[in-house]
């Protein structure tokens, strides 16, 4: 197998201006044609251009061509507002995203959210069903896996912040808006951060935060500018240094929750297995001192345990109209939990009823509950895991010359637009790119499915 010496990351802009062959022109609808003759009148009312410059194989000037009706015309205007025209051409290309069949694209926005907190299946069902009861909100998309949702609003109708409050409300879980108009670096700031943060920005970044006292978030557009140029850019100071490489969110979120899950499940555990043997180890007949024993484990177990699935019961049920799983739990065990206290009342009362108490009913159904969501979490996390491009990712990209001559190894997150990048045998592939020079085999399977 050999390797593919040089990759260069995709180019930002696909069309390039005086490209195609001599004397030819292509059109918006791909099709190439011959230059045609045009009449006076509609090389007058050429007003843009919506194809590159060509040269003119009479004059052997630079012209701009355009499509007026059914020929296609050229006219010889100037190369600067040929690039301009061609520029706001591909500029508007690029922001119809998706095709809206009434007209009102400009009011559409699309949004990616984070969500922490769902645990099975039922939760995301919950989620799709608390998104589709807001108005103007469609096209809706949620992942378990992943722990996000994808929507696209109008942005005359609802907001992030108003969709953000309606779904923590309806649902319980926490969600956050992930950032999609461009790249995010962290660096570390030196100095004061406010400071740092409220300076005029460079061009080519959108938005600069502080993360914390040290640690700043820039977001920019890598189309204009790239990670290095702005490390080193002399409007920011010294040149600045990337922060340590973090882990991925939804890996660490679910790690977490794995985590939690464990602690509380052991927890449980430890807590009924005394109910357990007061039950039904053959000990001597004290109902009085082993009853209260039962009950303040029980009632720890009802509480702290159980205690989570009420409030997502009732949300479910007044928000979404959604009969879960939790629904199922809080009444099997509330009912035994609630029999056993009043059935230990009457023992109290001195006439003791002929069923005695089920505390171990309640708390080794809430365990066996927690079991489960334990092997579940653990699972879905695995899943993740296996699934998570990011995590996946190769941390340090070999730049190297046109040539193919290594210059120096970089963090991945410094990767740009342009730049070449060598890719040696049983490696990954750092980014998208394409491959200029060698041959390879790439494991696909992540994308395919095979």
């Amino acid at each position: 197998m050999s390797t593919p010496r040089l990759s260069g990351v995709v180019d930002k802009e696909a069309d390039k201006c005086c490209g195609g062959d001599k004397g030819e022109v292509k059109s918006k609808d791909n099709l190439t044609q011959k230059e045609a003759s045009c009449s006076a009148d509609d090389l007058n009312n050429l007003t843009d251009c919506e194809v590159p410059i060509i040269d003119d194989r009479d004059s052997g000037e630079k012209v701009c061509a355009t499509r007026t009706g059914t020929k296609c015309c050229s006219s010889k205007i100037k190369a600067e507002t040929c690039d301009t025209a061609t520029a706001a051409s591909t500029e508007s290309e690029r922001r119809a995203t998706f095709t809206d069949p009434e007209g009102t694209a400009d009011t559409k926005e699309h949004v990616v959210l984070d969500v922490q907190g769902m645990t099975c299946t039922g939760c995301e069902t919950k989620l799709e069903r608390a998104l589709g009861s807001i108005p103007g909100i469609f096209n809706i998309k949620t992942s378990i896996v992943m722990l996000q949702a994808e929507l696209d609003l109008d942005i005359h109708v609802t907001s992030v912040d108003k969709i953000i409050q309606a779904v923590e409300t309806s649902t319980g879980f926490r969600c956050s808006p992930r950032n999609t108009k461009g790249q995010e670096i962290e660096v570390i700031v030196s100095g004061d951060v406010r400071t740092f943060v409220n300076q005029t920005y460079p061009a080519g970044v959108i938005q600069m935060r502080a993360v914390d006292k040290h640690i700043v978030c820039i977001t920019f557009d890598a189309h204009i500018t790239g990670a290095r140029d702005i490390i080193a850019h002399p409007s920011l100071g010294s040149p600045l240094q990337l922060d340590p490489l973090r882990g991925i969110a939804e890996v660490d979120i679910g790690r977490k929750h794995a985590y939690n899950m464990a602690w509380l499940t052991l927890l449980s555990a430890f807590l009924t297995i005394p109910v357990l043997v007061l039950a039904w180890a053959p000990l001597p007949e004290r109902p009085i001192a082993y009853g209260s024993a039962s009950l303040a484990l029980a009632t720890i177990v009802q509480v702290v345990i159980a205690g989570p699935f009420y409030p997502s019961t009732l949300r479910s049920l007044l928000f979404t109209h959604v009969i879960e799983v939790d629904l199922l739990i809080v009444l099997s065990t509330s009912t035994a939990y609630v029999f056993s206290v009043v059935s230990f009342a009457y023992t109290l009362a001195g006439r003791p009823l002929s069923t005695g108490e089920f505390f171990e009913t309640s708390t080794l159904l809430v365990t066996l509950i927690m079991v489960g969501r334990l092997v579940s979490a653990i699972a879905r996390q695995k899943a993740v895991e296996s699934v998570s491009i990011k995590s996946l990712q190769a941390n340090k990209a070999m730049i190297c010359s046109a040539d193919g001559q290594v210059k120096e190894t970089i963090d991945v997150r410094l990767l740009q637009y342009g730049d070449y990048f060598k890719v040696l045998p049983d490696s990954c592939i750092p980014t998208d790119g394409v491959i200029l020079d060698g041959i390879t085999e790439v494991d696909e399977s992540l994308v395919t499915g095979e």
